[in-house]
């Protein structure tokens, strides 16, 4: 299949106006929801100059809003053509946004731009920015309608609109990241791009790459003709860091200059970088006692908690566990094609849990009650039956060991458990209230196999 067909048939799967430029600016593909977007035959305007077409549009139409809004396009996409990076335009009534994404061959070279619009035409745009805000604030994302949550929503509603930094805080599986993305979708960098990190995910080999990109040549295996980091890539958006407290030490002054300067260098280049970005970071650790001993740097601890939001556990969040399993029952009834409901037995049971693991557990639990078992009515047995410790020792098999023994039977499987739901020895160790080193240590110890 000719590449042209081949980009053509890829543009037609995008539902918003899509088109692709060659390194000239011509018109090589354009997709239909773009070409009913600017009212044109597709036979009319391929091959010819992207600012030729856009120019066309808006001078035909005399109207000097959209002429403005679509030569704004035109210089989104060429300029992503001349930089070889990502550029996002928006006009100032917002009813127009463009992202222009540079494409580049097997050798790093640019041979592309596509670009991607979105048009909106409202009666009054200030009518439907409050709109939206209202809605963002009770979206599906932060379901809840305890006391928690709406003085959670109110500080929320306060900060989302300025570009302070927030720190996120709490425990594993309480929506730390559902709470970064209503900040972002309430703020001005709403349509801007929102990059979440996960600093306990990245190697620590790759993570200064990652974070600030690097030069052709930096190092063994760098890209031809050098990467932009994540940071880079996030210019006139949002960062999120979450877990935040598995930085490394060493990247810790290199992150705190990076958001002093609104700089970065990449690695193995001297050209000083300017980024505009809004930083929220995420943990489930204390900082402050890791500042204390000498584990997180105090200067970075506090850079980063300008405006700390804690966000509740499950637990104290009683009325909304009901609204929550409800939500999850018809998400996973939906998706496994079942039609169960709860007893209110279950509900019941599932009030008087702890939920060390929060809202995560909670929809871990619901996905496996809808997935196993064959009646419609989940009953309280059926959640006692999961919710029941797997690692809890048989008493009748632990008679004749000494307390030794028992004691190394229970916490190897309490760590198998842990690992084997969360994935990581970073995440374990957070739900078991110790430190990773001393569950990789036990793990070792104990012949556990860990990822």
């Amino acid at each position: 299949m000719p590449k042209e067909l081949h980009a053509q048939r890829l543009l037609a799967a995008i539902t918003d106006g899509a088109y692709l430029i060659d390194r000239e600016g011509y018109l090589v593909a354009a997709n239909p929801a773009w070409l009913r977007q600017m009212e044109m035959k597709e036979k009319l305007v391929l091959g010819r100059h992207i600012k030729d077409v856009l120019w066309d549009y808006s001078f035909s139409h005399e109207l000097a809003g959209t002429a403005a809004a679509y030569e704004g396009g035109s210089i989104a996409c060429l300029e992503a053509l001349e930089s070889g990076k990502t550029v996002i335009h928006a006009s100032a009534d917002l009813r127009s946004r463009t992202a222009a994404y540079p494409v580049c061959n097997e050798d790093g070279e640019l041979f592309a731009v596509c670009t991607l619009e979105w048009t909106q035409t409202f009666e009054s745009t200030e009518r439907e920015l409050v709109r939206t805000r209202d809605s963002a604030a009770h979206s599906s994302g932060m379901i809840g309608t305890s006391a928690a949550m709406e003085r959670l929503r109110g500080v929320i509603r306060e900060v989302a609109p300025t570009d302070t930094t927030v720190m996120l805080m709490g425990e594993t599986g309480v929506g730390k990241e559902v709470a970064a993305s209503e900040i972002q979708k309430l703020s001005a960098r709403k349509n801007a791009p929102f990059i979440r990190i996960n600093c306990a995910a990245i190697p620590e080999s790759l993570l200064e790459s990652e974070l600030f990109g690097h030069e052709s040549g930096a190092f063994t295996g760098a890209a031809k003709g050098g990467k932009a980091g994540l940071l880079e890539l996030a210019h006139q958006g949002t960062v999120l860091f979450d877990e935040i407290g598995e930085l490394p030490l060493s990247m810790q002054p290199k992150l705190l200059r990076a958001i002093q300067e609104q700089a970065i260098y990449r690695v193995g280049g001297s050209r000083s970088i300017p980024i505009d970005i809004r930083i929220l970071a995420a943990t489930n650790r204390d900082l402050g006692q890791m500042v204390a001993q000498k584990l997180f740097r105090e200067d970075l601890y506090y850079r980063l908690n300008v405006i700390p939001l804690p966000l509740p556990p499950l637990r104290e969040r009683g009325e909304d566990m009901t609204l929550l399993a409800e939500q999850f029952l018809q998400e996973f009834n939906t998706k496994y094609g079942r039609r169960k409901s709860f007893a209110k037995s279950a509900l019941n049971r599932m009030r008087e849990y702890r939920w060390p693991g929060n809202i995560r557990e909670l929809r871990n639990l619901v996905e496996r009650l809808v997935i196993l078992g064959s009646a419609d009515q989940v009953g309280a047995e059926d959640v006692q039956r999961i919710l029941t410790p797997q690692f809890q020792p048989n008493i009748s098999e632990t008679e004749q060991l000494s307390l030794r023994e028992a004691t190394e039977q229970f916490q190897r499987a309490v760590i198998e458990d842990a690992l084997s739901r969360y994935g990581s020895t970073y995440k374990a160790a957070a739900a078991l209230d110790t430190s990773q080193s001393t569950l990789a240590r036990k793990a070792r110890q104990y012949g556990i196999q860990v990822k």
